[in-house]
């Protein structure tokens, strides 16, 4: 009998301590990809948190600067001494508007007006209040207001003809040709006599717009600041509503061209002696937008890391450092008034 041999075929394979190498160093590749993802994750939550802080500053300067360039526009005409209806003041006396109304009905009084007739007051088109609240006891008590910041008030009625039968109730609109205007309440437009050939009156809604910083959104106490904006509504009323969260700071200063040449000779705070709103031509507001949460480094006294921090200097204020985790994002535009009466027209006012 043939005896049958066998032949075993040695297999090639890992040894132990192979795979255990083999899954160490797949174990620090994975550890060093999980810590590039994350790392990129954090730094685009970053870019995409300072994009949004930049977005909500850019849509603070895009309603401030449109509410600028219209200040002191009524519909056709931006001489306000001409619109009947309005107050205005002398010698820091509240007056009536002398021209006559024609019998139209009297204009009428807001409860929660900023101060007496403030919506009605034309003379005032643009008013800066520099780190304080001119209307604590009315329309902006002292528990809503951040300390520190800039009032703005605008006033205007943008070029937008309202026809005769748009015309809405208890809505203030102002009816005004080249020359002259009348202000109005409700949805009958006052029956002028005396049009010029060609210059025909037509309707604008009125605008009355104060900006300022409140301590919180639209919930009381929730301590996250942002920009309120208190505007003339139907009723005739005043409505805050908020319109940007973040903002920590609103800052305002006047460029005063002193000797008419059309440049800029100095920028001031509302409460410079050198200010004469007369020969206010420009206005370089900034805005400071804040994180709603930490985005900066924390302090890690174990450690021994300090806490990130920013340095931010605004209307030419000495830096402010902060350190407490939120990131904030600032931005400045200078705005041109293009609708303030020549100062020889409003001499006398």
């Amino acid at each position: 009998m043939l005896k049958q041999s066998t032949h075993i075929q040695k297999i090639a394979g890992f040894t132990l301590i192979e795979l255990m190498i083999s899954v160490a160093i797949g174990f620090f590749l994975m550890a060093g990809v999980f810590t590039v993802f994350s790392n990129g994750r954090q730094a685009q939550a970053v870019v995409d948190g300072q994009t949004l802080l930049i977005d909500d500053a850019r849509f603070a300067f895009t309603s401030i600067s449109y509410d600028l360039r219209h200040a002191g526009l009524w519909g056709k005409t931006n001489n306000y001494k001409e619109i009947s209806g309005t107050v205005f003041k002398v010698d820091g006396t509240l007056t009536e508007n002398p021209i006559p109304r024609q019998g139209a009905a009297a204009i009428p009084a807001i409860a929660s007006d900023c101060e007496t007739s403030w919506y009605r007051n034309l003379s005032e088109s643009f008013f800066v209040s520099n780190n304080v609240n001119p209307y604590l006891t009315t329309c902006i008590s002292n528990g809503s207001y951040k300390a520190n910041t800039d009032v703005l008030v605008v006033k205007y009625a943008p070029p937008t003809r309202i026809d005769e039968t748009s015309l809405a109730p208890n809505v203030v609109y102002i009816l005004s040709n080249s020359f002259q205007g009348e202000l109005f309440v409700g949805d009958t437009q006052p029956n002028w006599n005396n049009d010029i050939a060609g210059l025909v009156a037509s309707s604008y809604r009125l605008k009355a717009r104060a900006y300022y910083v409140n301590t919180y959104t639209d919930v009381s106490g929730d301590g996250y600041p942002s920009l309120h904006r208190i505007e003339l509504a139907i009723g005739p009323s005043l409505t805050d509503s908020m319109l940007i969260p973040g903002v920590e700071d609103f800052q305002l200063q006047m460029g005063l061209d002193m000797n008419n040449d059309g440049s800029v000779d100095m920028y001031v705070d509302a409460d410079d002696a050198r200010l004469e709103w007369d020969y206010v031509t420009t206005v370089q507001f900034w805005v400071m937008v804040r994180s709603q949460d930490g985005m900066l480094r924390p302090a890690d006294a174990a450690n021994g890391v300090a806490a990130e921090t920013q340095t931010i200097s605004m209307a030419g204020r000495a830096g402010v450092t902060y350190s407490d985790g939120y990131r904030r994002v600032v931005m400045s535009t200078v705005v041109k008034l293009q609708n303030r009466l020549a100062v020889s027209d409003r001499a006398g006012s």
